[in-house]
């Protein structure tokens, strides 16, 4: 995919809605930009694995007994705090 890009006043750019989605981006994504020697551009989104949400919400809920609702409702906290960084 190839489209064509405007750098604002701020040095700020719009990535299109297409491209957000195919790569899954939403607010508060993370992004790497890299300039290789030839004055390219790399952006690749930072990828976020299982094992940097291990250990969330572990000194909020000890020796509780847990259900999966209440384990869903605890990833996603962790996922969405996560994701604002």
């Amino acid at each position: 995919m190839h489209t064509k890009i405007t750098v604002s006043s701020k040095g700020q750019v719009i990535i299109p809605r297409a491209i957000r989605s195919k790569l899954g981006l939403h607010l508060g994504s993370e992004l790497s930009l890299r300039l290789r020697k030839d004055k390219v551009l790399e952006l690749q989104p930072v990828e976020r694995n299982l094992k940097d949400f291990f250990g969330k919400g572990k000194s909020r809920i000890q020796n509780e007994k847990l259900d999966l609702a209440d384990i869903d409702k605890a990833i996603a906290e962790a996922v969405s705090k996560n994701d604002r960084r």
